[in-house]
């Protein structure tokens, strides 16, 4: 099954219309979780492709993250920075208010540092982290002035963070801000780790 969000986040800019070609049927059950502020046009039925058009999915994109940063900023945040990062289970949370397009385009780094490095894919044990850089469209919504971004950590127990965001300069890269937060033993548990 598609996930639209995610479908739709991957584009640069969040598109209000999209036509979605499938051929199931009826349209698919995943669209109706879209919510009524989004408009659903059959336009084509034949036997084998159907295309429907899919309108304001923008607006349902940040109806739907509502719930999310609520729950983020309800606690307090384990970095305090430009971004304000969370904490919640397995999900780092980033959070900006207010916060404009323009604070959005430097990349953001999430480097996770291993308790054991062992537990790290082959590729990345040399480094001693884990590489999970990030373009802020691909996995953040800005909601009324409001920005959010999301990360899931892998299923490994982790020691400490370093996170930020940074721009490339002759040389290396210029840090806009960055941060590193520790884990302990009560946090560990608190994210799922035995």
């Amino acid at each position: 099954m598609i996930d639209f969000f995610t479908l739709i986040a991957s584009f640069p800019n969040v598109p209000d219309r999209i036509f979605l070609v499938y051929s199931r049927i009826s349209i698919p059950e995943e669209l109706e979780l879209l919510g009524w502020q989004v408009s659903v046009e059959h336009v084509t039925d034949d036997e084998v492709f159907k295309i429907a058009l899919i309108e304001n999915i923008k607006a349902s994109r940040e109806l739907a993250a509502r719930p999310t940063y609520e729950m983020f900023v309800s606690g307090e945040p384990v970095i305090r920075s430009d971004f304000d990062v969370y904490l919640s289970e397995n999900t780092l949370g980033y959070v900006k208010d207010p916060c404009a397009p323009a604070d959005t385009k430097a990349m953001f780094f999430l480097h996770l540092y291993p308790v054991d490095v062992n537990d790290l894919p082959d590729h990345r044990r040399g480094h001693g982290f884990d590489n999970l850089d990030f373009n802020f469209y691909k996995r953040g919504v800005i909601l009324d002035g409001r920005c959010m971004a999301t990360v899931a950590f892998p299923e490994y127990d982790i020691a400490r963070i370093s996170t930020g965001q940074y721009v490339p300069v002759a040389g290396g890269f210029n840090h806009p801000w960055k941060a590193e937060f520790l884990f302990n033993a009560a946090v560990m548990r608190k994210i799922g780790s035995p």
